[in-house]
């Protein structure tokens, strides 16, 4: 352990890791440059990134020989915890990606090519740091979805295959509209469904691509999309015991089904296995690391929640013959029937909802078959336009009553 690395062990174990700068100017170092390599390429380099990181933020850049230093120990490092770390301490400073981040990704594809035959898990940590930078538009997006490019599915270690879909998937939530790329993800995520070790996650983001696609369908291919989506989770969730993530989608899925069928009995039973299957995840991943970059997925998860709350309560109303409390009645409708971007339970969607292609219609058909409730559209529109704080959006109200009315 060189003089730099005895100091960051110090500082790790007291907490407090100064900038790069000061610890340097108090060493007074022969090398400063070696002895930041060799601590940014060992078990020590979250601490060195993270000192690094503080120099930059504080003095707003890092000498071109300790950033060299730098970048070198993150392609050598052969410690995937130390990796993940140290990337997590150099990409949660958006001062430091803005001035280096495509460096940095050309670094880690770097590590990503010298180690993916004889390092499979260091390569896929290298790929997973360079992906989330093209991902935030830090680096150059092409340069990093070629690594993650494949001839044959069954050359691929097996270590390295398992990571692998996540990945793709990562990468179809940020270009899933673009055909020049997602195409090629997509054939590679596909490959992966016939490997053992890698099958049930390819399945379950295959099936995730799919409600992707749902969601940005503008036609009637949006119920056969959502269909082939329910198998791919019902695949998943088979293939893998406690595979709950993809049980949880394919009961939300049977729940907008239930809806479009005017299954009551389906939507309840929906209700009541999300309801279990959220309880059960939000207690096994209680306290369980989850990196930044991935929480909208487990956003995602829980957003089936709220769209079942808005199907369940839109099917109560809709199966009235009467609403004795209209403005409760009409929100639910209402907010089934436009189906709002914070409650699609799909990650990276487009502006348009195959949702409402399959929801839309059912609401206005079900409307139209029950006059008094038209009879109370047009009163609350009325109302909601001479109000000055109307409880709906006067907007909202015409909009559906000329829908249901066609």
């Amino acid at each position: 352990m060189n003089a730099l690395e005895q100091r960051l062990a110090d500082a790790a174990s007291s907490d407090s890791i100064p900038p790069l700068h000061e610890l340097l100017a108090d060493l007074q170092l022969p090398d400063d440059a070696s002895e930041l390599l060799a601590a940014a390429s060992g078990p020590l380099a979250p601490f060195a990134c993270r000192a690094s990181v503080q120099t930059v933020e504080t003095t707003g850049s890092l000498e071109p020989d300790l950033l060299r230093s730098v970048l070198a120990g993150i392609t050598q490092q052969s410690s995937l915890l130390a990796l993940m770390e140290a990337t997590d301490a150099l990409l949660d400073s958006g001062h430091f990606v803005k001035l280096f981040g495509q460096q940095l990704c050309d670094a880690m594809l770097a590590g990503h090519a010298n180690s993916l035959t004889t390092r499979p898990l260091i390569a896929a940590g290298h790929i997973e740091g360079a992906l989330r930078l093209a991902m935030a538009s830090q680096a150059r997006p092409l340069k990093v979805l070629g690594a993650l490019e494949f001839n044959d599915a069954e050359d691929l270690d097996s270590d390295y295959a398992e990571r692998l879909p996540r990945l793709l998937g990562a990468a179809l939530d940020r270009w899933a509209d673009d055909p020049s790329i997602s195409q090629t993800i997509r054939q590679s995520l596909i490959s992966l469904k016939h490997l053992p070790d890698a099958a049930a996650d390819a399945t379950f983001e295959h099936g995730l691509d799919l409600l992707r696609q749902t969601a940005a369908a503008h036609d009637a291919s949006a119920f056969e999309l959502l269909l082939s989506a329910r198998e791919q989770m019902g695949n998943a969730a088979a293939a893998e015991e406690a595979r709950d993530d993809a049980a949880l989608y394919a009961a939300g899925i049977d729940a907008v089904l239930a809806f479009t069928r005017a299954d009551s009995g389906l939507l309840a039973a929906s209700r009541e296995e999300i309801a279990r299957l959220l309880n059960r995840r939000e207690a096994w991943l209680s306290g369980f690391y989850q990196p930044a970059w991935r929480r909208p997925r487990r956003d995602a998860e829980r957003a089936w929640g709220s769209l079942l709350i808005i199907l369940h309560s839109a099917d109560e109303y809709l199966s009235e013959t009467a609403w004795l409390d209209a403005w409760p009645a009409l929100d639910a409708v209402l907010r089934a029937w436009r189906l709002d971007r914070g409650y699609v339970p799909v990650p990276g969607l487009s502006e348009a909802s195959g949702f409402d292609v399959l929801i839309q219609p059912v609401v206005e058909e079900r409307i139209v078959t029950q006059q008094a409730f038209i009879a109370t559209l047009n009163r609350a529109f009325e109302s909601a336009r001479d109000a000055d704080e109307p409880l709906i959006p006067a907007a909202q109200l015409k909009a559906l009553n000329t829908e249901s009315r066609r």
